[in-house]
């Protein structure tokens, strides 16, 4: 049996510079996906922690606006509020014979506090704290007054020395709120 010439041809394999191109190829469309998978997987990292440094800080403002509706506030200071709670029996508010709200003899405060390397809004009544919102190992949260029936709260969550800059994040989060049903 003959071979003809591209037989032969065909049958003697690669010579080594087709090998090395070939290899040379492939190796950069290796390195460029690995590339784009890298890059994608840290944006989609730091996207995530973004996300949810925002979602803490907007938590932690509408925990403020819920603590505080129908409620009258009586001292505002920089790092705490003191308010009191109306009485609430069988899912409504209480009011007097003349159609006042009923407020609890007991102040609540709103803060911040540290706890197993996190900050935490917590509201402190009765003798009892409950957490009501994460703002991260590195948030804060500030109260002022700047005019007599309005409230400002400014929650700064934070996620801070994880390592990384993709693991980091601060949102910054300000509210003002109306004081409609205040006693003055």
């Amino acid at each position: 049996m003959r071979l003809s010439l591209a037989r032969i041809r065909f049958l003697r394999g690669l010579s080594l510079v087709e090998t090395t191109v070939a290899v040379a190829v492939f190796m950069g469309i290796l390195v460029t996906v690995i590339l784009i998978h890298h890059s994608s997987a840290t944006a989609f990292q730091k996207t995530q922690v973004e996300g949810n440094t925002y979602r803490m800080a907007m938590l932690a403002v509408e925990q403020v606006k819920t603590e505080l509706h129908g409620s009258v506030v009586s001292d505002v200071k920089s790092d705490e509020i003191t308010y009191q709670v109306p009485n609430v029996s069988g899912g409504h508010v209480e009011v007097d014979s003349s159609g006042y709200i009923i407020y609890d003899a007991d102040e609540a405060k709103l803060t911040s506090q540290a706890s197993g390397g996190n900050r935490y809004l917590v509201r402190i009544w009765k003798g009892e704290t409950k957490r009501l919102a994460c703002i991260g190992n590195g948030g804060a949260v500030a109260f002022s007054k700047p005019e007599e029936r309005m409230l400002e709260v400014v929650v700064t969550a934070a996620v801070t020395g994880q390592g990384t800059k993709e693991k980091e994040s601060t949102y910054k989060a300000a509210e003002r709120f109306f004081l409609s049903n205040q006693l003055h």
